[in-house]
């Protein structure tokens, strides 16, 4: 049994802070009466320095062949001060249909990026002296958890 714990460091679009394509796909900003639902966050990033577990079970079938299961856990929190700051600044203010000037008060909450995998597979290690060498064959299933940022009243 191996058990690992390290850091997960979001790279790419997960790591990047981009707003406006972010927004709800069915809000519309140029029509001030479409109600707003959240932003997208698979558009947007602001993953954060998270946490990845991983736990594996290998079973030798012989002193050269083995069988593996393993599971793994990514964690990435999110910084959601980037759409914050947007909607504070464009969204919040708003106005009714007769006029009316209102706030919408509340603040933006979302789940982690999240991402779980099950791996299965057969090994072969060859022992050199002292090194060890694994080589694997693996079948795999993951999901991943795009969260969306939501506003909570």
């Amino acid at each position: 049994m191996e058990v690992e714990i390290g850091a997960s460091i979001p790279m790419g679009l997960f790591s990047k802070s981009v707003v406006e394509p972010s927004l709800d796909q069915n809000f519309n900003p140029e029509n001030q009466y479409r109600e707003f639902r959240g932003f997208v966050k698979q558009e947007g990033g602001q993953a954060q320095l998270g946490s990845n577990l991983g736990v594996t079970l290998a079973y030798a079938i012989s002193p050269s062949f083995y069988f593996s299961l393993n599971y793994s856990r990514f964690t990435n929190p999110i910084d959601a001060s980037p759409q914050e700051n947007y909607f504070a600044a464009n969204l919040q203010n708003r106005t009714d249909s007769f006029g009316n000037e209102f706030q919408i008060f509340g603040s933006l909450e979302s789940d982690n990026y999240q991402a779980n995998g099950w791996h299965s597979g057969f090994g072969y290690r060859k022992v050199i002296a002292t090194w060890s060498f694994f080589w694997r064959g693996i079948f795999r299933s993951k999901s991943i958890n795009f969260p969306i940022l939501y506003l909570d009243f």
